[in-house]
């Protein structure tokens, strides 16, 4: 018995939480006949510091290293040389992948490894971007936060508040490539340093500047900036966006849409497909300057959200993809009709694949205040 109780007391086999260090970002690149993996290190004191308000100091906020190797393993592999501490992928929040990472299996490597192994999870992000890594993955994090709470590493806080490109996590991208057409829509993260200060000095922020569209491993191209507008009325996902206005060139109109529903249904003739859009958004004025009527308002958005649609479908045509993914539309409503027509999960589409965009809008209230203007002549 005396040598049974010896054997069950130890723990020599675990971890102490404080003593592992955790990966926060993955980066990855292609250059030279090589995978370059970029791992980024959370400063968890930091996160502690920002839920109890607690802790003072200067402290390092993140930790990057790179290593390279033939493969997407071999560079993880390589990089497990240099790591002073074991490494705990539990809290993995974010994959970085270069345009030239993806067109060598850059992300179909990743999600491989990533899926297999038993720390990770599927609730991370995806991006794409064409900056370079250590530039994108090393961004300022709010004021006195940790990293682990930046646009980039938890872009549901913001999107809730400005509904512009839903980030899709690990699971939405997988079911995506499986699923027609096959592409997978996925957020263009950039980098500003122009906007916000602190201290007098420029704070280098992350933020999501469009969309980048992956189709069979391969890059397809980018729908960036007010070119990506009509995306945020069509993607799943919705919060609440704002929109500005402009009547007679001069008075300018604020939205706030909070409300959002989208349906898309697929109108067969004579063997011809096309699509009809229908929106029902609700919506409350945020800035009124002049005495105008809600009519002649709701009017103006109707057109300007019809027009965003139109311009971000005619941008997707311009780099050959089903940005509005209409090709699964048609997949699950009418398998048969869509089995005759496709090619490699993408049916045939041109700008007159949607025949029409019907949106309906209701002005439900002024804010706080009346449906006039606060200072009225």
């Amino acid at each position: 018995m005396i040598s049974l109780v010896v054997q069950l007391t130890g723990c020599w086999d675990s971890n102490e939480p404080d003593r592992m260090a955790y990966a926060q970002g993955l980066g990855i690149d292609y250059k030279d006949g090589k995978y370059i993996v970029y791992l980024q290190l959370m400063n968890l004191s930091l996160l502690a510091k920002s839920e109890s308000g607690a802790g003072t100091g200067e402290q390092i906020h993140t930790q990057i290293g790179h290593e390279a190797g033939y493969s997407v393993e071999d560079a993880i592999y390589n990089l497990y040389k240099s790591t002073q501490r074991r490494i705990h992928w539990g809290h993995l929040t974010y994959i970085f992948l270069t345009k030239s990472a993806i067109h060598h299996n850059g992300l179909k490597d990743a999600t491989d490894i990533i899926d297999r192994y038993f720390e990770t999870h599927y609730q991370m992000w995806i991006y794409c971007t064409d900056e370079p890594l250590s530039k994108i993955m090393n961004v300022d994090p709010p004021i006195n936060m940790s990293t682990y709470l930046s646009r980039l590493s938890d872009p549901d806080a913001a999107f809730s508040q400005y509904s512009y490109i839903q980030t899709p996590d690990l699971r939405e991208v997988i079911i995506s490539n499986y699923e027609p057409p096959h592409e997978m829509v996925i957020p263009m993260a950039g980098t500003n340093d122009s906007t916000w200060k602190g201290d007098e000095k420029k704070r280098k922020i992350g933020y999501i500047k469009g969309i980048a569209v992956i189709d069979n491993n391969s890059y397809k191209g980018t729908i960036l900036n007010d070119d990506a507008n009509g995306y945020r009325w069509m993607q799943k996902k919705f919060e609440r966006s704002g929109l500005s206005l402009k009547i007679k060139d001069k008075v300018t109109i604020g939205l706030m849409v909070s409300k959002r529903k989208v349906k898309v249904e697929p109108i067969i003739t004579n063997g011809r497909v096309q699509f009809d859009i229908k929106l029902k958004l609700k919506a409350s004025l945020s800035k009124l300057e002049e005495n105008i009527s809600v009519g002649q308002i709701s009017s103006k958005a109707k057109k300007v959200i019809k027009q965003e649609i139109i311009d971000t479908y005619t941008k997707g045509l311009e780099n050959g993809v089903d940005v509005y993914r209409l090709s699964n539309v048609l997949y699950k409503d009418h398998y048969s009709v869509w089995k005759d027509i496709e090619s490699h999960g993408r049916i045939p589409i041109n700008k007159d694949s949607i025949r029409k965009i019907e949106v309906e809008l209701l002005i439900s209230d002024g804010g706080k205040q009346r449906k006039i203007p606060t200072l009225g002549n």
